[in-house]
């Protein structure tokens, strides 16, 4: 589930969120070079997470790696091991969390190096996100919900979005991939299976629809709370509360993952790592 078969290659596969500071370093009216400096390493690269230094985190989900890429190169490490590895964040301590498709773990590579199981899902997740304290976000894909954990992995997960069963009310998710949360814990889903983007607010019991007709398994929202939205061959671009995009980058071969740095670069995952400096 959560693969692109419809209209983007199916080496594709989740997103998530973009940190959010008090001061907001995108301009509403950013726009980007379309032509990309592509990095190629690994096989099938799927998602991308840029920490507070832009240091990239990219995980191969048919190499079945996750590999770090420091600002400035491109000669990327080989960090962690992991089945299908779907999506990947990381804490504010330096610690990497992977969402594997196929395995219902979530794993934790823990600074030191060693890696232990996060928490469990009820099959495979196509998508994580992080808030500013540290929580992880993680689509529990098969079970239509999205759980939300402290870093610390202390008290049990709790259903944030979801979680009433498969279907397309307001109260329910329909194979639920990549996800996004802004400053104030609002949470962006993409709700594959129902073909619609969802806004759950921090706290709420039924999710608002933003985007409908768009299949997409990735999303991202910015400090201004404009979300970013792949549909393989573009980035969309939505004005907050607005069913309204805008084409920011095109002619893209199966683009996923898309985040931006402390310079308002674009990073997209489009088979490999391509960067779009801005404008």
């Amino acid at each position: 589930m959560c693969t692109v078969e419809l209209s983007i290659t199916p080496k594709s596969w989740v997103s998530q969120t973009l940190q959010a500071t008090s001061t907001c370093s995108v301009p509403t009216s950013s726009t980007w070079n379309n032509t990309g400096r592509t990095i190629q390493f690994g096989s099938a690269n799927a998602a991308v997470f840029l920490d507070s230094s832009d240091t990239a985190y990219i995980t191969d989900n048919d190499g079945n790696q996750i590999f770090k890429l420091l600002k400035g190169t491109i000669n990327a490490t080989i960090i962690a091991n992991a089945t299908k590895p779907a999506d990947v964040v990381v804490d504010t301590s330096g610690n990497v969390y992977i969402a594997q498709a196929s395995m219902p773990q979530i794993l934790k590579l823990w600074t030191n190096g060693t890696i232990s199981t996060f928490t469990n899902v009820s099959y495979g997740s196509f998508g994580l996100a992080i808030d500013s304290s540290n929580n992880i976000y993680i689509s529990d894909t098969f079970a239509n919900s999205v759980l939300k954990l402290s870093s610390t992995g202390s008290g049990n997960a709790t259903v944030v979005a979801g979680g009433n069963g498969y279907g397309n009310a307001s109260n329910q998710l329909q194979f639920p991939c990549g996800l996004a949360v802004d400053a104030s814990g609002s949470l962006y889903i993409a709700d594959f299976g129902n073909g619609r983007i969802q806004k759950w607010v921090s706290g709420a019991m039924t999710g608002t629809i933003l985007i409908v007709t768009l299949v997409s398994i990735f999303v991202t929202v910015d400090c201004n709370n404009y979300l970013y939205v792949s549909n393989g061959t573009n980035i969309l671009r939505f004005p907050p509360n607005s069913t309204i995009g805008t084409t920011v980058i095109s002619e893209l071969n199966g683009a996923s993952s898309m985040k931006l740095d402390s310079e308002v670069n674009m990073y997209v995952v489009d088979t490999y790592l391509s960067i779009f400096s801005v404008l």
